[in-house]
């Protein structure tokens, strides 16, 4: 869909951040109002231009796709987001809050990936922190049930009074391995059928390997993802077509 630009004036006509940024139009840009004076904005345009250039040219094809880019298969009805970030361009910021001797920051650019995704996908993507979420309910749940009741609380009481205490942190430790496992093992499972872990998905990996990485990091399973039913802005595109 073509999108009128009227404000000439702007310092950001015609480059490649007003393509982004602008993409619903110069009303719905976030400088709808005007740049501020003091606004470094040939910094910003540069800053942008680096950021583009490590973004794989065929990113844009995972949200405008028209099918579930994790299945391949189903019509796709909402969007995963996927937070990458990269260390360009350089950020340097002072080391004690703001103020200081200027040190180079680990993030240069920050980004959020809309990919195509049908309800099917969403839901059993989203079923780890289900099972982890009612798993720990649960298990918790038995561990004080197990702990009160009368027989068995006196019986270990008369042993010693710690038992009662050290069955709850048994219980409470015991399950949340059998929780995490079948949180684990659910992935793995789902790893074979779809792109269960959004890393995996071809323009991801090409990000990936320019030097993209997720955020948050995960320190285990799959890379973290965000589900919305629409896009952020509706003409949203990383690079022109």
């Amino acid at each position: 869909m073509e999108i009128e630009r009227n404000r000439f004036d702007c310092q950001l006509m015609g480059t490649n951040l007003c393509d982004f940024i602008g993409c619903d139009g110069c009303d719905n840009c976030i400088f709808a109002r005007g740049i501020d004076k003091h606004t470094d904005v040939e910094t910003m345009i540069n800053n942008w231009d680096v950021t583009l250039s490590y973004i794989p040219e065929n990113i844009d094809e995972l949200h405008e796709s028209e099918t579930c880019v994790f299945c391949g298969k189903n019509h796709a009805e909402e969007f995963a987001e996927l937070s990458l970030a990269h260390p360009e361009p350089e950020n340097k910021r002072g080391m004690f809050f703001g103020f200081g001797r200027k040190v180079r920051m680990p993030i240069g650019s920050l980004i959020d990936v809309p990919i195509a995704v049908c309800k099917d996908c969403k839901r059993r993507i989203r079923m780890k922190d289900h099972i982890q979420i009612f798993g720990s309910l649960a298990i918790a749940a038995i561990a004080i049930i197990a702990v009160i009741i009368p027989g068995v609380e006196t019986a270990l009481t008369r042993i010693h009074w710690s038992l009662p205490i050290l069955l709850f942190v048994a219980i409470l430790g015991l399950g949340w391995l059998l929780v995490n496992y079948l949180a684990n093992l659910q992935q793995k499972k789902l790893a074979e059928k779809i792109f269960a872990d959004p890393l995996k998905i071809p323009q991801i990996a090409d990000a990936i390997n320019r030097g993209w990485f997720p955020m948050p990091e995960p320190k285990k399973g799959f890379a973290r993802l965000a589900f919305a039913k629409k896009k952020k802005r509706v003409n949203f595109r990383f690079h022109s077509k």
